[in-house]
């Protein structure tokens, strides 16, 4: 007898109505190392093996009731009994029975009588062979798991036979479902889109005349009429001729990918918000045009565009109305540029234009004036007409710019020039921009030397009843005397302390200063209700600023009482973050002033829902509201709502004595101006708390008591 089996124990169910086979075969197995079960028929047979992980079953062809052929075809339409080997014993021999057996699912076949010796070996080499088939299956599955995670399908072409076989997963990718589709080399090539069907047939070719690999990628129409992305390999089998046989082949979907791929690229190189190219792709698209450049001898120019104001947009209306800003901008440059010209987004609110291929300067100067024009176009932005602005700054290659840094530099300063120039405009690059530029970083520079010493003081501009003739407040105003510049205007260096991002630090150091001077007036007994400090945009939007304002209160002592903030109109934004910082400030007991009313784009509505104190109205409206009737109403309406809604009303800018007999005429309440006073140092402000301005009938009786000084 042979050797015990030394693994797990199999267990082995014999299925027998002969009770002398069952029991002998029991002996064997049991002593061959098998956990031995028996069954006298085909229907306990069953029973048994579903109660059983039996390992091999041994199954009598000839029984009552029901024949092996049966139970066989039953034990292998069960879950349990799909790959479990099947051992079918019989007394026939006959070639019918044998086909009969194989037909119903047996593994194998043997003849009675039976030499158990070599039955014992039979079973083992079965066992053996279905792990190697269970190995195989796992592999096939983990194979195809695989694949369908990699969306990879397989297939081959018989070159001699015309057989094409293929993997599930290819069919999955192909769409194949339905059973009516016969699959065949002849599908796979029709299903490739016809902007790739040549291509892919002449490579396939190629690939079986000269019998080498290839790759290849393409798309396919699935039977759905979606469309796929799919990336090939195929190799080529030879005889030992070397002729092509076979045609083995792969094939991957990479829709996923490529979308990918694409996403990726695009967010590398195109802005999100106006899809237009980013700086890196401009940057790197100018230095390849300016290589081909100098090759053909054409000339082309870089334009480098700033939106002007775009700030107060953004201030006034909020970074959506910005954003849309941005987008119409992006919108206009390529629906106006010239086929081939390149418009970019370099960022905020800067573009820049390639030109190519210019045959003169005027070219450049013509599509210049045509952006100007287009961009200056009405937009409807919420319920706002908003006349877009820009300022077009233009250098010329290689004459101003002989790579890509010198150029964008030279388009720069041109750009800056069309600004000093009056803006909305355009400015082609001259040498003496660099010097203009030189001064600005200069100034720049000098700016930040200057917040970080304090190399500034504050002026104050006297705010006058009309009803008393008494000064009642003041307005902080900064001035920066530059040891080699002189007196710098405040709307030369405010715009670049902002630029620079040092408003902040500025700021603070303005409420602080004033805030100290406000407290050694009170100590004085000056009448003075409060002090009005600006607020930059950038400022105000701030989180922090309801706790710098706190700050300022607790080191310095003055009232909150004391204090007015003066916010632009182009500020005002209704979003609920701005609602809740002025409610903020509100809360704090200090004022809120909206300064140069009537100039924005502010609304009614959003007055209503802000907890303001005071509206001061523009002096533009003021010095031709007695030669401009519409200017004279508007300054009526403000005054006449101001005082519906509860507010105090200051007008700014009065430098006549019409003015002010005309605003007391329409019941304005407070004035400030020439008229009364220039900006004053604060040592000239008890004078003129004493000064009763009415007694004073001609302005250079009132200029006696003042210093002079510039009015913001």
């Amino acid at each position: 007898m042979s050797s015990p089996v030394t693994s797990a124990t199999p267990i082995a169910l014999i299925i027998d109505d002969d009770a002398v086979f069952r029991v002998t075969t029991l002996d064997y197995l049991e002593e061959a190392g098998f956990d031995a079960r028996e069954a006298e028929d085909g229907l306990s047979g069953l029973t048994a093996f579903d109660k059983l992980d039996a390992d091999i079953v041994l199954l009598d062809v000839m029984m009552p009731d029901m024949d092996g052929f049966t139970v066989s075809k039953k034990l292998r339409a069960s879950p349990k009994g799909e790959h479990v080997p099947i051992l079918m014993i019989t007394g026939a021999d006959d070639i019918e029975s044998v086909n009969r057996a194989f037909n119903a699912g047996a593994s194998d076949f043997a003849t009675k009588p039976v030499n158990h010796d070599l039955l014992i070996h039979r079973i083992r080499y079965m066992l053996r062979a279905k792990e190697v088939a269970a190995t195989l299956r796992e592999r096939e599955n983990s194979l195809a798991h695989a694949q369908r995670i990699a969306k990879l399908g397989n297939w081959e072409w018989d070159l001699q036979s015309d057989q094409f076989r293929f993997s599930d997963q290819m069919k999955n990718i192909f769409g194949w479902y339905s059973k009516d589709i016969k699959i065949t080399h002849t599908a796979m090539l029709d299903a490739i889109h016809p902007k790739d069907k040549a291509q892919v047939e002449r490579t396939l070719n190629n690939s079986l005349q000269s019998g080498s690999d290839c790759q290849f990628e393409c798309t396919v129409l699935r039977s759905d009429g979606t469309e796929v992305v799919t990336y090939h390999e195929t190799e080529a089998v030879s005889s030992a001729s070397g002729v092509p046989i076979r045609l083995l082949g792969t094939i991957q979907d990479i829709t996923e990918r490529r979308s990918v791929e694409t996403r990726i690229h695009t967010l590398a190189h195109y802005d999100q918000l106006t899809n237009l190219p980013n700086r890196n792709f401009f940057y790197d698209h100018v230095r390849q045009s300016i290589a081909h450049t100098r090759r053909t001898g054409l000339n082309l120019a870089v334009m480098f565009l700033d939106l002007d104001g775009f700030k107060n947009i953004n201030d006034s209306l909020g970074h959506d109305a910005g954003d849309e800003m941005l987008k119409t901008i992006g919108s206009r440059l390529s629906d106006t540029l010239r086929k081939g010209d390149l418009a970019a987004r370099l960022g905020g609110d800067e573009f820049c234009v390639l030109l190519e291929n210019l045959p003169d300067d005027s070219l450049a100067a013509n599509i210049a004036g045509r952006l100007l024009t287009t961009l200056g176009k009405p937009t409807r932005i919420g319920t706002n007409n908003i006349y877009p602005r820009a300022s077009i700054g233009i250098a010329l290659f290689p004459r101003y710019g002989d790579n890509l840094e010198a150029l964008i530099q030279s388009a720069d300063n041109a750009m800056y020039a069309a600004k000093e120039a009056g803006k909305h405009r355009y400015a082609f690059y001259r040498p003496e921009m660099t010097v203009l530029a030189e001064q600005r970083l200069g100034l720049e520079n000098d700016l930040r030397i200057a917040v970080e010493r304090g190399d500034f003081e504050l002026h104050y501009q006297p705010q006058i009843s009309l009803e008393t003739g008494r000064m009642t407040a003041v307005e902080a105003l900064i001035r920066w005397w530059h040891p080699e510049r002189g007196l710098v205007p405040p709307d030369k260096f405010i715009p670049v302390v902002e630029k620079i991002g040092l408003i902040a630090p500025l700021g603070e150091w303005v409420l602080h200063t004033a805030s100290r001077q406000m407290v050694e007036w009170r100590e004085l007994s000056l009448p003075l209700r409060h002090v009005a400090v600006n607020i930059s945009g950038s400022h105000f939007s701030d989180n922090t600023l309801a706790q710098t304002l706190t700050d300022v209160m607790d080191q310095t002592g003055i009232q909150a009482s004391e204090l007015e903030i003066e916010i632009t109109e182009g500020v005002i934004q209704t979003t609920e973050e701005s609602i809740h910082s002025f409610h903020q400030i509100k809360d704090l007991g200090i004022k809120i002033a909206i300064d140069d009313f009537g100039t924005g784009y502010s609304c009614l509505g959003s007055l209503t829902r802000l907890p303001l104190d005071c509206l001061k109205i523009d002096k533009v409206f003021i010095q031709e509201m007695l030669v401009n009737l519409d200017n004279s109403a508007i300054v009526a309406t403000i005054i006449a709502m101001s005082r519906v809604l509860g507010f105090s009303v200051v007008a700014e800018g009065v430098e006549t004595l019409e003015q002010v007999q005309y605003l007391r005429g329409i019941d304005c309440q407070v004035v400030q101006g020439y008229f009364f006073s220039k900006p004053v140092t604060a040592d000239k402000i008890p004078k003129l708390a004493a000064t009763d301005f009415f007694l004073c009938q001609k302005q250079d009786e009132v200029d006696k008591r003042v210093v002079e000084g510039i009015e913001i």
